[in-house]
């Protein structure tokens, strides 16, 4: 066998070894490319399993944070896709003490005026008629009195005193006027009867009254000297 046979022969076998070197390396790449197709689709099940969502969003999350499942899992929670773990906070510290009976009462009214700011326009309504009727009880358990040389000849509730006064006003003034100088004496009466502001309605009309029967006794005293 000459040596150009010789060498022909070796090229042969040189050649058909990288042909089943590149065959092998193109099946080998092919595996690659299989294996990372299968894992990357084990991690999309395993973040739809995690998280709930579909299929298409954990496969766009693990694709935008570059396969990282945890990256994934907080691109989704930023997205709104999965609500985010509520955060559980640990403490070496040892519990608060019970409060104490002040500390107490100063929550108890904390919370009650925080309440109070929440009235609604019904709550207020509500109020309005509880006046109404707390005003509407103390006018009929209350009168405006008249009394003459010390015995009582008028006792009007004060709700019906009050209606007086709005339907004629002036009459009623009048009628009150003439009785001064008739020698009544008026006085506001009653168990509710603890104001300061009454008290001052009470010295003022005895006060009125005074003055009325000095007005009489001048004017009588006056025509007596006349007489005379």
């Amino acid at each position: 066998m000459d040596a150009e046979m010789i060498k022909n022969m070796q090229a042969d076998i040189m050649s058909g070894w990288k042909i089943e070197r590149n065959f092998r390396n193109s099946d080998t790449c092919g595996m690659e490319i299989n294996m990372d197709d299968m894992e990357r689709m084990d991690k999309v099940e395993k973040l739809r399993e995690k998280t709930g969502v579909t299929y298409e969003d954990a496969k766009a999350a693990l694709d935008a944070c570059g396969w990282d499942m945890l990256d994934a899992v907080v691109y989704l929670e930023k997205l709104g896709k999965v609500k985010a773990p509520e955060e559980t906070h640990y403490s070496t510290q040892a519990p608060n003490p019970p409060m104490t009976q002040y500390a107490q009462q100063y929550r108890d009214y904390q919370n009650t005026q925080s309440s109070a700011d929440k009235k609604t326009f019904s709550d207020y309504i509500n109020a309005f008629f509880r006046w109404c009727a707390d005003t509407l009880r103390k006018g009929n358990e209350n009168y405006l009195c008249a009394e003459k040389t010390g015995s009582q000849m008028i006792r009007l509730p004060i709700t019906v005193f009050v209606i007086l006064l709005v339907v004629g006003f002036w009459p009623v003034v009048i009628v009150m006027l003439i009785g001064l100088f008739m020698g009544f004496r008026y006085s506001i009466q009653g168990k509710d009867i603890k104001d300061s502001t009454v008290d001052s309605v009470n010295d003022f009309m005895d006060k009125a009254a005074d003055k009325a029967d000095d007005i009489r006794e001048d004017i009588f005293n006056g025509g007596n000297n006349s007489d005379r």
